[in-house]
């Protein structure tokens, strides 16, 4: 585990503005861009393309089966998986200072690099980054905010804010590597170790897993023709390029169905019950629960 700790402070978050330039203060080193897209993305409600820059204040956002890789500079890299919104709020990478308001959806991050000030905000917290690996996940309607530690730690502590008297913290909650902490407001605040298999599907949310990301900018990569619908007709992917697909749609994962007599199904489970619903490179595959002996996932 490493030493470096996050100040998660609770609380109902008001927004600043801040007064910059329009494009992120930066090293000519640095740049702050889309590495990666698959189906649709957005900034500022215009269709995002790879290499594009991403400025101060642009809201991006994923639709349905959907995500984007965001390089931050040599500081950070963040991907926002299916129906998300984050605002890049603030943004100097010659000083390490990076502010990111979530506002729904999933969003992985990733630091590169020492951090003097990355924070993330939601609805409901804002977490304060110093060398870590976590996810926070936001539902806009109800304000509950989900965070998952990877690596590094986290304290957690009441806002000053007076609206943050509805989130109930006396104190200080330190939150380690391999734990995760609910914060819904009104409610009591929920910390767990998190099991091995919510760890394996915390930690598939890393893009490194299963795209690469390391592309020039202006360049497109070869993962988002694959994957993209628009650039490419379905009918006419290889076995690998449909699997591929349905890997990115299960967030960097494919489920692995044993029958009884020793085949094996590979796709993503759409549906569970007495009848299970696979989605494979070959179509929709439909088995009895008694046939199946075991399920698995693979990265």
């Amino acid at each position: 585990m490493t030493k470096s700790r996050v100040a998660l402070t609770i609380g109902i978050i008001v927004f600043i503005s801040f007064s910059f330039t329009s494009a992120c203060k930066r090293g000519e080193s640095d740049t702050t861009r889309f590495a990666f897209l698959s189906g649709k993305v957005t900034a500022n409600s215009v269709a995002a393309k790879v290499g594009d820059p991403i400025a101060l204040n642009d809201t991006i956002a994923t639709g349905d089966k959907s995500l984007a890789v965001l390089s931050l500079g040599a500081t950070a890299q963040i991907t926002l998986y299916e129906n998300s919104r984050v605002v890049l709020k603030e943004c100097d990478l010659s000083n390490n200072r990076i502010v990111l308001g979530l506002t729904d959806g999933l969003l992985f991050n990733k630091i590169l690099k020492k951090c003097s000030y990355y924070r993330v905000s939601t609805p409901t917290s804002t977490a304060s980054v110093r060398g870590t690996t976590f996810t926070v996940s936001v539902d806009k309607n109800s304000g509950k905010t989900i965070v998952r530690v990877l690596s590094g730690s986290l304290g957690i502590s009441k806002s000053e804010l007076p609206s943050g008297e509805k989130v109930l913290i006396e104190k200080e909650i330190t939150v380690n590597a391999g734990y995760k902490i609910e914060v819904i407001p009104s409610a009591e605040v929920k910390e767990a170790a998190m099991d091995e298999q919510e760890k394996a599907e915390a930690g598939s949310l890393d893009p490194s897993n299963f795209i690469d990301t390391k592309q020039e900018e202006g360049k497109t990569s070869k993962h988002k023709a694959d994957v993209t619908p628009a650039k490419k007709d379905p009918a006419s992917l290889s076995y690998d390029e449909k699997l591929l697909e349905i890997k990115i749609t299960n967030n960097g994962k494919l489920d692995v169905i044993t029958l009884n007599d020793g085949r094996k199904i590979l796709g993503m489970i759409i549906e569970r019950g007495p009848m299970y619903r696979i989605k494979t490179p070959g179509g929709i595959v439909s088995v009895m629960q008694d046939e199946i002996a075991s399920q698995t996932i693979t990265y």
